[in-house]
C-alpha cells in the first residue's frame, strides 16, 4: 500500500538533492513565486486527472505537497531570523524624511543605501510584487554581528520587524 506522507518526504529530499540546500535555494523565493510553482504543478495534476491517469495525477499531487512544505519551511526560517536577538526596528533606525520617494523601488534603494551609509550591512529581496512594483520587501540588516529582517511595504510605508 502506498504511503502519501512517505512519498511527500521522499519527493522533498529529491528536490533538495536536485536544486540544493533548502536554506540557500528556497529562501530566495517570494510568496508569489511559491504560488506560481504550486499553481503550475496543479495544472499538470488537473491534466493528468482529465486524461484518466490517476497515478500521474498522484505524482503531481505529491510534488505539490512537497512544494507547499518547502514554502512553509522557508516562511518559518524567515520568521526565526526576525525574532533572534534584541532588534531595532527600521522605524528606530531610519531617517524617513531622507529616504521617502514617489517610486516604491527607489524608496527601497534609498533605505538600503541610507543603512549602508550609517554602518549597517543591508540588502533587500522583493517578496511580493504587482504591476506597480514591490508590494512587500524583505530588508536584511546586520550590525555588530546581529542580523535582522524587516518586512517593508513601500505603498503604506509600514514595517514589520
Amino acid at each position: 500500500m502506498k504511503n502519501a506522507l512517505n512519498d511527500i518526504a521522499k519527493e522533498r529530499q529529491r528536490q533538495i538533492a536536485k536544486w540544493g540546500p533548502a536554506s540557500e535555494v528556497d529562501d530566495k523565493h517570494s510568496a508569489f513565486d511559491w504560488h506560481e510553482m504550486i499553481s503550475d504543478y496543479n495544472g499538470w495534476a488537473r491534466r493528468m486527472a482529465a486524461m484518466n491517469s490517476p497515478d500521474k495525477a498522484r505524482r503531481r499531487y505529491i510534488q505539490i505537497a512537497a512544494l507547499a512544505l518547502a514554502a512553509a519551511e522557508a516562511i518559518d526560517r524567515a520568521e526565526e531570523v526576525r525574532v533572534i536577538g534584541k532588534q531595532k526596528t527600521l522605524e528606530e533606525i531610519i531617517d524617513w524624511e531622507a529616504v521617502r520617494n514617489a517610486t516604491p523601488m527607489l524608496e527601497v534603494t534609498n533605505i538600503v543605501n541610507w543603512l549602508k551609509k550609517h554602518g549597517y550591512k543591508a540588502s533587500y529581496r522583493i517578496t511580493e510584487e504587482d504591476n506597480s512594483g514591490p508590494v512587500t520587501v524583505l530588508i536584511t540588516t546586520e550590525k555588530d554581528g546581529e542580523k535582522y529582517e524587516h518586512l517593508y511595504s513601500p505603498s503604506t510605508h509600514s514595517v514589520r520587524s
